[in-house]
C-alpha cells in the first residue's frame, strides 16, 4: 500500500477536509502522473480503512453485550 504524506484529521475537527493542490500533485507524482493508477491505490486504501473500521466496530459491539461469567 503506498505511503501518502496527508494528514490524518483528528474526529473534533468538523469542517470538511479540502485536500490542496499540491496534495494531488503529490499523489499523481507518486503514480508516475498515471490517474488511473493513483484512484486505483486511493481506493484501496479507502477500503482497508473501511475494512479495519468495520472491524472495530463489529468488536465493540459484541463487546457490549458479553457476559462476564465467574467461575466456582
Amino acid at each position: 500500500m503506498a505511503q501518502h504524506s496527508l494528514r490524518i484529521r483528528d474526529e473534533a475537527e468538523t469542517e470538511t477536509y479540502e485536500p490542496s493542490d499540491a496534495e494531488v500533485e503529490e499523489v499523481l507524482a507518486e503514480f508516475d502522473g498515471d490517474p488511473r493508477r493513483a484512484i486505483k491505490a486511493l481506493l484501496q486504501d479507502i477500503e482497508a480503512l473501511a475494512s479495519d473500521r468495520r472491524g472495530t466496530l463489529a468488536y465493540g459491539y459484541m463487546y457490549q453485550h458479553l457476559e462476564l461469567v465467574k467461575l466456582p
